[in-house]
């Protein structure tokens, strides 16, 4: 008979686990600026259930060597694993039915692991490897274990609140833990009904449904799932496919992007352009948290540690010198060096510090023993104004007068604006851009000369000088400008050879 059935509510969701892996007065009051407020992401709420009942240990495969519980146990090692890796904010349950422990008596044998959902820990995967095993006294009720991933569900909470935008069950078995006596099929439609009033989605990894079972425990089972295929959003993979899907990672794909510029020619006179970088070197971002950390015994070190969060204050302090003797320092004992003050309990004779709030705080300058502020009215009087984004021409130079050294960045590549829309105006402009850009390329390559430019990249960027080498692609005959910044004359710095001594030879 079906467990006990209790009411849920609707919600719709989607997930898959395995392909889981941007005049007014001049009195008038400062406006406030307010912070955009962040988004909340969204995350998915996935059951994990794993069959550790007594058929567990079999193999489904003859030929293979590790039973289906190893190979249950290794694909939800690299489900976690990838979710650890890649920082997820998915979050999850983890349910083992045909254990020894119950947690919930309308589901015997099933014993959910973290009632409340949690992104993937890495103590999981020291779960997995070490302490799970199978239970030989009962067999896996897998019926028993999605009513209870659906009972998980329906408490954590409808998909759409609290940030949950989809629910998904996900069950690992070889499907031998139930025979005829259990009217499995008679659950069948409860099973589905269940699933669609929740809004989960269920994803089934097992034996092959086209081979041939080992028992007929096991041919129940299979034909359970055929069943549930086209009643339900379901998705089925055998073992070994799954560990294949699960161990493929996907090349991030990278999609060229020209930074659009406007070439000015002369002053009313501009080619629309865009700038690209050919080779660009990806820095792996590593981030690290303060957390606490105890080394008095080894006990506390297998804790998890807490994230520690940084308070910044300000204090005053004594602008002189105090000497104390070396006798004195010696004979304070060493707990009072372990302040948090910023003046330290040893060093008495100092005074204490006055609490300054951060609102109140402007930088300051030491010229000798003065200290002058430089308040917030100096800096926008002393703030250069920028000319903002630019590429500006200053003039043509023979190409041999600019040396191999003067180049100093790598290349990046000018070429003509393409928008890519589909508009008359929109083409136009780009055959106009292109037939411009390939105009001037073919002059200077004619004259045997390069473009000397002002440039900057963005509205905070400072002026630089830059070089536009021309040239023509040999496959497609494009027009392109290789851009490379080049240093001011006050940049180099020139060396001061002592002249050589010369002495003349003499025969001797």
């Amino acid at each position: 008979m079906p467990p006990k059935k209790r009411s849920t509510e609707n919600a719709d969701s989607e997930s898959d686990v395995l392909h889981s892996s941007e005049g007014p007065s001049s009195e008038a009051e400062p406006k406030v600026q307010r912070k955009r407020a962040t988004p909340r992401q969204g995350h998915a709420a996935i059951v994990l259930a794993i069959d550790v009942g007594s058929t567990s240990s079999i193999k489904s495969v003859p030929d293979e060597t590790e039973s289906d519980l190893q190979r249950s146990l290794q694909i939800a090692d690299w489900i976690i694993s990838r979710k650890l890796f890649t920082d997820s904010k998915d979050q999850f349950s983890l349910v083992f039915f045909g254990h020894e422990c119950t947690t919930d008596d309308n589901y015997s044998n099933v014993y959910v692991h973290n009632a409340e959902f949690e992104r993937a820990r890495v103590e999981w995967l020291h779960v997995f490897k070490n302490e799970v095993q199978t239970n030989p006294k009962c067999p896996g009720d897998y019926l028993a274990a999605l009513f209870a991933s659906l009972e998980q569900l329906k408490i954590h909470g409808e998909v759409g609140k609290d940030g949950m935008t989809e629910a998904t069950v996900t069950l690992i078995s070889n499907f031998g833990g139930l025979n005829e006596d259990d009217q499995v099929f008679e659950v069948l439609d409860s099973v589905v009904e269940a699933f669609n009033t929740v809004g989960a989605k269920l994803l089934i990894i097992g034996p092959d449904l086209n081979s041939s079972p080992i028992s007929k425990s096991q041919q129940l089972g299979i034909e359970f799932v055929r069943s549930l295929l086209p009643k339900m959003d379901v998705l089925s993979y055998n073992f070994q496919e799954s560990l294949s899907k699960l161990k493929f990672f996907i090349p991030k794909s990278l999609t060229p992007r020209g930074q659009p510029f406007n070439l000015e020619l002369g002053k009313d006179f501009s080619v629309r352009v865009q700038l690209y970088v050919k080779n660009q070197e990806v820095v792996l971002q590593e981030r690290f948290d303060p957390v606490s950390f105890s080394s008095t015994s080894t006990a506390d070190r297998l804790e998890q540690p807490q994230i520690l969060k940084k308070i910044r204050r300000y204090e005053t302090v004594a602008d002189h010198e105090t000497s104390i003797p070396l006798a004195a320092i010696d004979s304070t004992p060493d707990i009072s060096f372990t302040s948090t003050s910023t003046i330290n309990k040893a060093l008495s004779s100092m005074p204490s510090g006055k609490l300054v709030q951060k609102e109140d705080i402007v930088r300051g300058y030491r010229y000798g023993s003065t200290i002058v502020t430089f308040d917030k009215a100096i800096q926008m009087m002393s703030d250069v104004p920028r000319e903002g984004k630019q590429l500006q021409l200053i003039q043509f130079a023979r190409k041999e007068n600019i040396l191999p050294q003067f180049l100093v960045s790598s290349p990046r590549y000018i070429l003509p604006h393409k928008d890519g829309k589909g508009s008359v105006a929109t083409r136009e402009a780009d055959l106009k851009s292109f037939n411009t850009l390939s105009a001037i390329v073919n002059a200077m390559l004619k004259k045997g000369v390069v473009a000397l430019c002002r440039y900057a990249y963005n509205v905070a960027s400072n002026p630089r000088l830059s070089c536009l080498i021309p040239k023509i692609t040999k496959k497609e005959n494009y027009p392109v400008l290789i851009h490379y910044l080049m240093p001011f004359r006050d940049d180099f710095r020139y060396f001061d050879f002592p002249l050589i001594l010369s002495e003349e030879i003499t025969g001797k």
